[in-house]
């Protein structure tokens, strides 16, 4: 699914202001149009996060799992934002009549592990998922975690993921850097790839991030979490108009609504397919449960943060999820520590 790119990195001048408005407005007059032809009956979305709060989101529910110990209930918050942008309170949402099913892979605390949203995969595509949303970055990805992609696609599911939320380039060993995972950063109202959002030749789409349907929810909620989630909900259209539809099928249809806003109009320079690029893996005995901690933070959704302070802040403390290294000895560093 990846492409190459000769150069990728930011520039200064993205182009004709009026062009990019104009693309915008394509974008939104294919999507209502899609809308307007499938609600999402018949589709499962997985949605890999911290649960949801199903007190204030009250939406039918196909499921819940937990793989923290806990109930799916949402402490954090950031679960129960991302699946409104999907399917939301009183038929609001891309995707009002899709089907959910929680699975809650961040526990209370913030936490998860590459084995846990390995074996999460593997439950979602087993219990009929179509779409698995993961709106959050790990880094490294293991070779267990790659398998369970692969389990994924070999069943037909669209996987889909967010880019991130540092303003920085994807990493290759990232779960945004997979090949068979779709890439989903952010874009602005006006065309422009966000501040906050990362780039790089694992980019797919970009999307908008102002689409949280929730009642009481900041307006400025904002990062590629929310994107990604608008993306599987446009593929959860996309399938229940045509449920005959293979991964890569969907793959092109979602090209072909999002032509216009790609990363070369939006902010960057040199981009251009020119062949398939080799995602390094990391060198892990198969199947192994090798793994650390890795601490994702949360949205809360009680707190409200304006778009102006959060551009002076670390994007991924208010966005969702942020990417934690491994130091030497194995163990994960708190992103939030500094």
């Amino acid at each position: 699914m990846k492409s190459a790119l000769a150069s990728f990195v930011p520039q200064e001048d993205v182009g004709d202001e009026a062009q990019l408005a104009e693309n915008m407005v394509s974008f939104n007059e294919k999507v209502e149009e899609l809308k307007s032809d499938s609600t999402g009956e018949g589709v499962t979305i997985a949605i890999l996060d911290s649960g949801i709060n199903y007190d204030v989101l009250d939406i039918d529910l196909l499921g819940g799992y937990s793989y923290t110990g806990e109930d799916y209930f949402d402490v954090l918050g950031h679960g129960t934002l991302t699946a409104s942008v999907i399917k939301g309170n009183d038929g609001a949402g891309v995707a009002p009549d899709v089907d959910i099913l929680a699975v809650k892979v961040v526990d209370d605390s913030g936490r998860t592990t590459t084995a846990i949203v390995a074996d999460a995969i593997r439950y979602a595509v087993d219990a009929g998922a179509s779409v698995i949303t993961m709106p959050f970055s790990l880094f490294p990805v293991s070779s267990y975690l790659t398998e369970a992609i692969d389990h994924a696609v070999d069943k037909g599911a669209v996987l889909i993921a967010a880019a991130g939320n540092e303003s920085s380039q994807i990493l290759g060993k990232s779960l945004a850097g997979q090949e068979d995972v779709i890439t989903v950063g952010s874009v602005d109202c006006d065309g422009t790839l966000s501040a906050w959002s990362n780039y790089g030749s694992e980019l797919d789409f970009l999307a908008p991030w102002d689409v949280v349907t929730l009642e009481g929810a900041d307006d400025n909620e904002a990062g590629t979490s929310f994107s990604a989630a608008f993306i599987a909900g446009l593929s959860a259209l996309v399938l229940s108009e045509s449920p005959e539809m293979t991964s890569d099928d969907v793959l092109r249809e979602l090209k072909i609504i999002t032509a216009g806003i790609e990363a070369e109009n939006a902010g960057y320079e040199g981009y251009g397919l020119i062949g398939p690029e080799e995602t390094e893996k990391e060198d892990v005995t198969a199947g192994e449960k090798k793994d650390t901690e890795k601490k994702i933070k949360g949205v809360n959704i009680d707190e409200v943060m304006s778009m102006q302070n959060a551009q002076r802040t670390n994007r991924s403390r208010f966005t969702g999820h942020s990417m934690v290294k491994e130091n030497n000895d194995g163990y994960s560093c708190d992103a939030f520590s500094k």
